[in-house]
């Protein structure tokens, strides 16, 4: 199954990625991560050798990822990172296995505007009024993903 992971836009995101082998005793090797669109992998994590290395595809990620913990960390979020990734884990004995990962990232609206219940749009004062008055105001957000 697919995972779904939420970011906001300008935060951080962990990409899971499952380095278990069903077989005992079963090295991971080489983690490969994928994004739909991309051919080619945009990050490796290669155990084969000691110590392990991390490659980033530069046109993609360019330093803001980095494998940590079985997740594939994105620093810096931003709305381009979101799609579907995969990450291929490569291990010594056991076939390849490939997980989903879902990655919406949350951009937050660029302008808010307060409208009285006449339609007038506030600046930064409302009022005065009298107690008892009933006060409406409705709140419009401009920009932003999801809207």
């Amino acid at each position: 199954p697919t995972r779904s992971v939420w970011a906001t836009e300008g935060g951080v995101a962990d990409l899971p990625c499952n380095l278990t082998s069903p077989l005992l005793a079963d090295p991971a090797l080489l983690v490969l991560w994928y994004k739909d669109g991309i051919s080619k992998p945009i990050y490796s994590y290669d155990m084969r050798n000691s110590p392990a290395s991390h490659w980033r595809n530069p046109s993609h990620f360019d330093t803001r990822a980095n494998f940590h913990t079985a997740s594939l960390r994105l620093q810096r979020v931003h709305g381009g990172d979101e799609g579907t990734y995969r990450c291929r884990v490569d291990f010594k004995t056991n076939p390849t296995l490939t997980y989903t990962t879902n990655l919406t990232v949350i951009v937050p609206p660029r302008r808010l505007e307060i409208y009285t219940d006449l339609g007038v749009f506030t600046r930064s004062v409302v009022g005065p009024f009298t107690e008892g008055d009933t006060l409406r105001l409705t709140c419009r957000a401009r920009g932003g993903s999801p809207p």
